[in-house]
Order: C-alpha cells, then structure tokens, then sequence
C-alpha cells in the first residue's frame, strides 16, 4: 500500500511539473511563438495527463496560429479533445480560448465555427477576462465567419448589416491599444475583402490598402497577405495585368516561401491561369511547367498545371503535345485520388489508434483512480474507528471527571449549608451577649441607688469584658492571615486593628445593630466608631488606591433607617 501511496504521489508531483512548464510557455506563446514551439516540442504528450494533454493541443493551436501555420492545421482533432476536456471542467478561461481555436479551425471549410466563436464571446464577457488578445481574436473570426456565412453561402446581407465591420474595428483597435501592429494590418486586409464580398464602394478602402502596400515596415506575413488579396481583388475585376503584377510580387519577393503561403506551385499555377486570361498562352504554358518542375522539387507531383498546360496546347491547335499533357494530368490525377484515399484511410486509423489509445489510458487511469479510492475509503473507515474509540474513550473520562466535580460542588455545597446554620446559631447568642451586657449596664445604674459600691464592681467588670472582647478581636486585625486577606485594609495605618475589623464588616454590608452584636458591643458605639472611621480615611492623602472604590459603604449615610 505505500508503495502504490508513494507512485501516486509520484505521479501527481511529474504531472504538476508539466502544468508548471506549460503555464510557462502559455506566458510566452503570445510574444514568442516560435520558443514555445521549442519548448513543446521538448514534452513528450505520452506522458501527460489527460488535463496537461488537453492544455498542451490548446497551446499547440495558439503557437501555430501566432507562427503563421494555422492555416495548415487540416485535422482539428486534436483541439476537439481540449474542447471536449475543458467542457467538463472548471476552467473557463482555457475553455473559452479552445472554443475560439475549434472555431478557427473550421472557419475555412465551413460556418459552424460562428456558434463556438460566439459561445467564446460569451464566456469571455460573463466571466470578464482581461486578455485582449483573445478578445481581438475573437471580433476578429466573428466579424470574418458573419461575413462569409451571409455574403458567400447564404446570400442574404440584410441579416448582419455592418455587423461584420463592427466586429472587425473593434478587434482592430484592440490590437493596436496592446502594440501588436501586424494583427491589426492584418484585420485590416479583412475589412477589404468584407467589403469587396459585398460590393459596396471600395475606393476609400482601396485607397488606404495601396498606402499599406507603400509602406516599409510591413511584415512578410502582412505584406503576402496584401499582395493575395489585390491579386484576387484585381482578377475579379477582370483586371488581370495588375493581378499577374502582384502575383509575381509575390514570387519574386520570396513570400510564397513563408509559412503561411500555399507554396511557390500554387503561385505558379495561379499566375499560368491568369496569362491564359489575357490570352498570352505561351506565357501560361511556362509558368504551367514552373508548376509542375517546382512541385517535383519538394516531392508533391502538381497535377493539376498539366490540365492548364493541356487546355493551352489545345488553343493553339497542338492536339499531341495537348493530348499528352491530359494525359499526365490524367494519370496523376487518378495516382492522387488513390494516394489521397490511403492518406484518407491511414489518417482514419490513426485516428482509431489514438481513441483507442486514449480509451486504455483512460481505462488505467480509472482503475488507479478506483484504487486510490478504495484506499482513501478504506484509511477514512479505519480513522473513523480510531476517532470514535478516542470520543468514546475521552466521552467515558469526560463523563467522570464530571461526576467527580458533581460529588465536589455537592460536598463543598453541604460544607457551605452547614457553615451557614452554624453562623445562624452562633448569631443568637452573639445577639443575647450583646443584649446581655446592655441590660447588665441598665440594671448597675439603678443599683447605684441601693449599693454604689456593688455598682461600681458591676460596671468595671462590664467595662473589663467589653475591653478583654475588644482586644481579642483586635488581635485577628494583627495577623499575617489577616493581612494577606485583606491587604488594603491592612495598609490604613491610621486605623486601630479594631478599627480595621469594624471596616472589613462595614464593607461586607452589615448594618451598624449587627456588627455590634458580632462584637459584643452597643450600637451607639459603633455608629460612632464607623463615623470617626471615614473621617480617618478619608483625610489620608497617600493611599495607592481610590478608597471610596475600594470601601463601598463610604458613600453611603452612615444614619440610613436600616443602620438604627
């Protein structure tokens, strides 16, 4: 189990590798797309997963759009599958760029590209992504795929109106607010064949193509694309010596080299028809052989020159030389069709193989996924066990320690009930004693009257008691125990100990009637007592402490009902 744990482990950490560095190329295919074909030319697709593969053909398309080769892309097979993956996914952004390229991809051939271009365009605004770029991009097909689908195929204008244009200034002055210049000369030449599709006034725009054609910082790219277009545009208009012009500007400037040329045969073969236009056959005739001899040099036999050259021999009435080369037209004509059917049928099984391919990969990765997640099932029962014997084990000590605290509380309860009768019944003869010893000072008053003597020892002895209680309890206010208790109390030195016992009942809240019976004293003393007391503490001026906050009851009337 952990070493299958540590594969998974290790394969997660490869395929987060890979992301790593795609999102690197992502970051430079834009501005450097030929490094990024470098660099993914550097990952083997056999080992990525299914999400880096679909990451991977989605930054494929881009390189070869941003290199000038998507024109070249004949199999969307590959960006179908990134479609067909960020559709299930969460990933807008990439899912909104694959819908754009799988648009692309069939903007040439067909006009079922505008529903997926359209449904990019959604998503980018919904979920407001700041990639200019992408956003030109796709103004850019949908102004393109509107006019195609309405002007060529459906014939019916009034559906989009300027719709087209709209779309077309706006992806233009988007690439120029980001400096990518040679995208927005490129828009431009799209707004020329808009226009042209639909044969409205084109001197103005015409105007500003032949200033684009002057001009010396154009692109190859741009400039091929220029150059195509007034070729097709002057053909249309049957001007045909200004079509062989830039056709041949294309030729001898080398752009039909580039990437995004159809090749140096297809130029020669289109500026053989347009001499046979202008009826300058002989002319026709060579450029039909530049065709075919250019086509042998990189290995594609042109047949389709021999067909120009043949209606060409037949005009000028040399019906052998015509017949022959029908002839060769013939023949490889049919050695095409079948080398295009084997390509056909070899492409199909190449196809097969990688959805079979794609199925068994699919098919491992499920049973791997199946088995991590019987493990994780497996490892989440086995922690649910252990996590309840810990609940039921910390539930059992819980429920314990709670009875034990119960029993405490309960015993520290009956300790308090108890404590609490007990200074109940000791109030009542602390009360008595106090009345006691106010009656024994009554009742020596009136024996002075019958024996001043024996009321003398009456009240001397009342007098020693009272000074003996006193003292006692003055001796509480000295201790240690006392001061630690009570150690604001403590620290009034202007206080007598029994003063300070008086303060720590007065603060408890009794009554003046019951801290005299408490001391075996008479209440008029002690209300005389507690008043002496404020003043002392009141007058003393270095107190580290606000003493009406530390002894509450020195804001109240000492002379309250409740104290009489």
């Amino acid at each position: 189990m952990s070493l299958f744990l540590i594969s998974c482990s290790t394969d997660v950490r490869e395929q987060k590798t890979f992301t790593n560095k795609l999102k690197a190329i992502d970051e430079i295919v834009y501005n450097n797309p030929f490094g990024a074909r470098d660099s993914l030319n550097l990952i083997s697709k056999d080992l990525l997963s299914e999400e880096n593969l679909a990451y991977y053909n989605l930054l494929w398309n881009i390189m070869k759009d941003k290199c000038g080769e998507f024109s070249q892309i004949t199999n969307d097979t590959l960006i179908y599958r990134s479609l067909k993956w960020y559709r299930q996914s969460s990933d807008k952004y990439n899912l909104c760029r694959t819908l754009l390229y799988s648009g692309m991809s069939k903007h040439n051939s067909d006009t079922s590209g505008f529903t997926e271009i359209s449904e990019a365009e959604k998503i980018f605004q919904k979920e407001s992504f700041t990639d200019i770029e992408t956003k030109a991009s796709i103004y850019r097909y949908l102004g393109n795929i509107l006019n195609y689908k309405y002007w060529v195929i459906v014939f019916s204008p009034k559906l989009i109106g300027n719709l087209p244009d709209q779309y077309l200034n706006l992806s233009m002055n988007l690439y120029k607010s980001i400096g990518k210049d040679n995208a927005a000369d490129l828009v431009k030449i799209d707004m020329f064949r808009v226009i042209t599709y639909a044969h409205r006034p084109q001197l103005e725009l015409l105007s500003e193509m032949d200033k684009m054609a002057a001009r010396r910082d154009l692109s190859d790219e741009v400039r091929f694309t220029l150059y195509k277009l007034f070729s097709s545009y002057y053909q249309g208009k049957s001007d045909y010596e200004k079509a062989i012009f830039y056709k041949k500007e294309i030729i001898n400037n080398n752009l039909a080299q580039l990437p995004y040329s159809d090749g140096l045969t297809s130029e020669y073969e289109e500026l053989a028809k347009l001499y046979k236009f202008t009826g300058n056959l002989d002319s026709s005739i060579v450029y039909s052989d530049k065709a075919i001899e250019s086509s042998k040099e990189v290995g594609n036999y042109y047949f389709m020159a021999y067909l120009n050259k043949s209606a060409c021999l037949e005009e000028k009435k040399e019906k052998e030389a015509a017949y022959e080369a029908y002839q060769k037209y013939y023949d490889n004509h049919v050695k095409h069709i079948g080398i295009t059917n084997i390509n056909k049928i070899k492409e199909i099984r190449s196809r097969a193989t990688t959805d079979l391919l794609y199925t068994n990969l699919s098919k491992e990765r499920y049973k791997r996924l199946l088995y991590i997640s019987l493990i994780i099932s497996f490892l989440t029962v086995l922690s649910s066990a252990l996590l309840l014997y810990v609940y039921l084990r910390n539930r059992k000590r819980c429920i314990k320690i709670k009875n034990d605290t119960d029993h405490a509380i309960s015993a520290v309860s009956q300790e308090i009930t108890k404590m609490r009768l007990i200074n109940e019944i000791l109030g009542v003869p602390s009360a008595n004693m106090s009345q006691l010893l106010d009656n024994i000072g009554v009742e020596a008053a009136r024996l002075r009257k019958v024996s001043k003597e024996s009321s003398d020892i009456l009240i001397n002895l009342l007098g020693e008691i009272r000074n003996n209680t006193k003292n006692d309890i003055s001796e509480i206010a000295k201790t240690e125990k006392f001061a630690a208790q009570f150690p604001d109390v403590a620290s009034l030195t202007e206080l007598s100990p029994y003063d300070k016992i008086i303060l720590v009942l007065a603060n408890y809240g009794y009554s003046n009637k019951e801290i005299a019976d408490i001391l075996a004293n008479n209440h008029s003393s002690i209300r005389t007592l507690k008043s002496k007391l404020k003043e002392k503490i009141l007058i003393s001026g270095d107190l580290s402490f606000d003493p009406t906050t530390t002894f509450p009851f020195l804001n109240k009337d000492l002379n309250k009902s409740s104290d009489v």
